[in-house]
């Protein structure tokens, strides 16, 4: 079995025990293996779309069993109310201009 494939394994086991995202320290760890080695692992398994990943710090992954993550989505942008009077209150000199 390659690495990688023990890699894609590790994750699925870790996430069903902690069932939270899984990080590649984790994952070496568990595998006694190099970090930098799993997470380019883990990358590659994300470029193939094998399992999805959080981009947080640390970057945490998750099976493809999983559904994918809220975080992992792209964040949808609300737009901005401004409240007036909170605004008047930290820029008392507008107050005539905007009235």
């Amino acid at each position: 079995m390659q690495r990688i494939e023990k890699v894609l394994e590790a994750l699925g086991m870790l996430y069903e025990e902690k069932k939270q995202g899984i990080t590649a320290e984790e994952i070496a760890y568990r595998l006694k293996s190099d970090r930098s080695n799993i997470s380019r692992d883990l990358n590659q398994l994300y470029k193939e779309k094998r399992c999805y990943k959080e981009k947080t710090r640390p970057v945490r992954f998750f099976p493809c069993t999983r559904k994918v993550p809220q975080q992992a989505t792209a964040p949808k942008e609300t737009p901005k109310i401004v409240d007036m009077d909170n605004f008047l209150k930290k820029n008392p000199s507008l107050f005539h201009q905007i009235e």
